[in-house]
């Protein structure tokens, strides 16, 4: 086996000379010895391994999951494998992290020894701090003296690439609430009946036991034989989620949106119901027709993960010109958005889309991602209510005095009431730390009173 000086034994060797130069200097002896014995320990260990077998070394590196979020603890699995006959007494393994991912008390360097077919372990638990691509690498196994002076690589792992997606929020909420909220949001807005279809299909011959109600008496009597009516199976309600980003989706609230929008579509995808996506600002960015397909999945977390805001504010009409071409009707759309515009002309385009899908037979739900000063709503309505009471002014004062303005006060709750004329529901979040799940209980809570229980927390 052969073995090369490391770093560190470079600078022992140049320390070693510069020791019997001032040995010599000061006519030490204590100090000759000890600089001969370094010496002849660097030159003698080379030659005591050289006859030596080289290890024989398997490395297995990969992460827990398949998909890492940001803010969320990630494990780095590690197996170092010796399938050498001999002990190797010294192995060491080291791996470098990129910027923005981090262990979490334990380091990058690990020193052990294997026995013979022996397998060495080692979870390291890492936390990404940043969406984004990076690679941990190179991981290498190596071996050497005792006083790591030598080192002689034994397997190396040049780089493992991965991306850190947008945070999750869903991943605070109970998984019984989570499955409890959005079984229970489908079955509201499912068109699927029980036992016949509505959707008419086709005329076939009259098969004995079906019901008189689907016999077409019309056309029976022009064939002189009993005609049935036969009617499409149930369908699964399909729902489209709607990213509109932007400027206004600019630092931290794109990646709130980007994580909100890939808990609906986990909410949705495990009620074994089909989803799609629509990602626009002033364009359409990207389009997924409502699938089941684990494909379709990973093709839309990469472009969820590539989406970054543009200088453009988002145009509504992208959204009603896709539904309508696309000619999408009897579907849940659920828009992610926020209403951070300062002209009123967005405003109406956001009410106008809403308004459309609607008169196609969709369903809408229009989530306000930092909607959160309007959960101020029963204290400002009951103000409102009577503009010339005495509380008006005190409460509309102490919401304003949170930081919250008149105008984005007003224009939330004109939205929810606006979009409720259309039949719609809008839905706010309640804080940096609400999370999906919360926002739509409180949301189908509110346009559907009692007819909504949820009883998990």
């Amino acid at each position: 086996m052969k073995v090369k000086l490391n770093y560190r034994g470079q600078l022992f060797v140049a320390g070693s000379i510069s020791g019997v130069a001032l040995a010599v200097a000061l006519r030490s002896p204590p100090l000759i010895l000890l600089c001969t014995i370094a010496i002849s320990y660097l030159i003698a260990y080379p030659l005591m391994v050289r006859n030596l077998e080289q290890p024989n070394i398997e490395l297995f590196v990969s992460l827990r999951h398949s998909i890492l979020y940001r803010g969320e603890i990630e494990i780095l699995n590690i197996h170092v494998i010796n399938n050498s006959n001999s002990l190797i007494p010294l192995a060491i393994l080291d791996f470098k992290l990129p910027f923005g991912l981090y262990t979490i008390n334990k380091p990058s360097r690990y020193i052990f020894s294997l026995e013979p077919s022996d397998e060495q372990i080692i979870n390291v638990p890492l936390l990404p701090t940043a969406r984004g691509t990076y690679v941990i690498g190179p991981i290498t196994v190596s071996t050497g003296d005792p006083f790591l002076l030598f080192e002689e690589v034994l397997y190396v792992i040049k780089e493992i690439p991965f991306r850190v997606y947008p945070k999750r929020m869903g991943s605070k909420i109970s998984k019984a609430k989570t499955k409890e909220v959005f079984t229970k949001m489908i079955g509201m807005f499912s068109t699927k009946l029980k036992g016949q279809g509505t959707d008419f299909h086709h005329l076939r011959d009259y098969v004995r036991g079906d019901p008189s109600k689907i016999v077409d008496w019309n056309t029976t009597a022009k064939r002189t034989k009993l005609i049935s009516k036969e009617f499409e199976e149930e369908k699964k309600l399909e729902i489209i989620i709607a990213l509109a980003a932007g400027t206004t989706t600019r630092g931290l609230k794109i990646d709130y949106m980007l994580g909100t929008t890939m808990d609906i579509y986990d909410g949705v995808i495990n009620e074994n119901h089909p989803v799609g996506m629509v990602l626009f600002d002033n364009k359409l960015i990207a389009d997924f027709p409502p699938s089941m397909s684990q494909r379709t999945k990973f093709h839309i977390w990469a472009n969820i993960y590539n989406l970054l805001p543009k200088d453009v504010y988002a145009n509504y009409d992208i959204l009603s010109q896709y539904i309508e071409k696309k000619g999408i009707t009897n579907h849940l759309v659920i828009i992610v958005g926020d209403l951070e515009y300062r002209d009123e002309n967005t405003y109406e385009l956001i009410l106008e889309c809403i308004r459309n899908i609607k008169l196609r037979g969709n369903n809408v739900i229009f989530i306000d991602v930092w909607g959160y000063p309007f959960s101020y709503e029963t204290e400002i309505m009951d103000a409102a209510a009577d503009l010339s009471s005495e509380d008006y002014g005190k409460i509309l004062g102490d919401v304003i005095g949170k930081g919250i303005s008149q105008y984005n006060i007003f224009r939330g709750i004109d939205m929810k009431m606006s979009i409720r004329r259309f039949g719609g529901i809008y839905g706010y979040f309640d804080g940096p730390t609400d999370n999906i799940v919360g926002v739509l209980d409180r949301a189908l809570y509110s346009f559907f009173g009692k007819k909504w229980r949820v009883g998990s927390k």
